[in-house]
């Protein structure tokens, strides 16, 4: 009887220590959580990630895909691109320069390619920005792309 008194004692003993280690698991991590559902706003909120798809050649189409992310994918992203000149890129047809994002189920934005034409050799850019709008206040995250243009398509290879 000693013996079953001493079990039943042991399996109380790891029933309780059991329970009071997973409730300090759950209030860890309903702690995390929280810690982790306030988005700041700063100057990483938003990132814009490009790749020059092809050789910007003058006077011909060259292709810019952008990535953008943010660390509140449940924003939309307003979208403006520029040029400080037009004598240096214009747009494609149809090219439209600014509008809004929004990030699928997976809290990604889509891929966006911007077509351009460079209109002079050498180091053109494109300016590229995005907006997010918040309560209180806005963020935007600009950018300037360097675009190497090439007379031909031989040259500087």
């Amino acid at each position: 009887m000693e013996c079953m008194n001493k079990l039943w004692l042991n399996f109380l003993i790891w029933v309780l220590l059991f329970f009071v280690g997973c409730n300090q698991v759950d209030s860890e991590s309903v702690l995390l959580t929280k810690k982790n559902s306030g988005h700041k706003i700063n100057d990483q909120t938003i990132t814009i990630d490009f790749e020059i798809l092809n050789k910007p050649i003058l006077n011909e189409s060259a292709i810019i895909s952008l990535l953008l992310k943010t660390n509140d994918p449940s924003k939309k992203i307003f979208l403006n691109y520029s040029v400080l000149s037009e004598d240096d890129i214009s747009f494609g047809d149809n090219q439209i320069d600014r509008f809004e994002l929004s990030s699928n189920l997976r809290g990604i934005y889509p891929e966006q390619q911007i077509i351009i034409i460079p209109r002079r050799e050498g180091r053109v850019f494109l300016a590229v920005s995005a907006t997010m709008k918040f309560e209180k206040e806005n963020v935007t995250k600009t950018i300037s792309i360097p675009i190497d243009v090439d007379k031909s398509i031989n040259s500087r290879d």
